[in-house]
């Protein structure tokens, strides 16, 4: 099983790391990405994944359906998150991304341009 989810410490991958591996996991979208990073690290959104009981993120999803056969896919989406979160490594990843020449950025991170793509 991947280590991935070992708590990142001094020289840790930075938090766009979190927000990368965030990004990738199975059924996310932008508006649940947003949603979960509003606010917050991402590696914090990121370790509560690795934790067999996902507060944050279970509390999250909880306004994306709160009643009847949604809450059920809700709660199948984070089971989703949790399973390849586990496999994922965001150390492994930003590594690739830095090889890649790709930045990440988060909304409102310095780089981030204030005024809409034409």
């Amino acid at each position: 099983m991947s280590t991935g989810c070992a708590p990142s410490g001094a020289g840790g991958p930075p938090d766009v790391a979190y927000a990368a591996t965030l990004a990738g996991l199975a059924s996310m979208t932008p508006q649940r990405l947003q949603r979960l990073l509003r606010g917050r690290q991402a590696a914090e959104v990121y370790a509560d994944l690795c934790t067999p009981r996902t507060r944050l993120v279970s509390r999250l999803m909880h306004a994306e359906s709160t009643t009847g056969p949604g809450r059920v896919r809700a709660a199948q989406i984070v089971q989703a998150w949790r399973r390849s979160a586990l496999e994922s490594e965001p150390s492994a990843i930003w590594e690739r991304l830095r090889v890649a020449g790709t930045a990440v950025y988060r909304r409102g991170d310095p780089g981030i341009s204030a005024a809409p793509c034409r």
